[in-house]
């Protein structure tokens, strides 16, 4: 998949691997807060508390998630992260970038039958299949 173009270098790099949009979509959407061993215990995408906290300090570096700091809990720290404004736009640029992924190869598709048309000798508009 490809990081929405458009979104600053820091944020299209802390989202290129897949766990971190996970965790993205994880904390967003009901507000909750989480912790990485809450987050490791995600049935979709299991992975270790130490490996999830790396990639959720990697998300709170450009500002797309909120390191809310350490709660003592049982003699441990455990650190808490929650979403930001700003991840929730992500979000809907990440969706739209996947979305005009197909909205590009259906552009492609159309500039070919243009190209093959005009070679062709033919002259006006373009009618092109599956376009209204």
């Amino acid at each position: 998949m490809g990081v929405a173009v458009g979104l600053p270098a820091s944020v299209r790099e802390a989202l290129e691997h897949p766990l971190r949009r996970h965790l993205l979509r994880l904390l967003n959407g009901d507000g909750r807060r989480l912790n990485p061993a809450e987050a490791a215990a995600s049935e979709l995408w299991p992975c270790s508390a130490s490996g999830a906290g790396y990639h959720m300090r990697a998300l709170a570096q450009p500002g797309l998630i909120r390191d809310e700091g350490a709660e003592q809990s049982g003699g441990s720290a455990r650190h808490y992260f929650s979403a930001t404004p700003a991840s929730e736009a992500v979000l809907c640029a990440l969706r739209a970038t996947e979305e005009g992924d197909a909205r590009f190869l259906a552009h492609a598709r159309h500039e070919a039958a243009v190209a093959r048309s005009r070679l062709a000798g033919a002259e006006g508009p373009i009618a092109i299949p599956g376009e209204g």
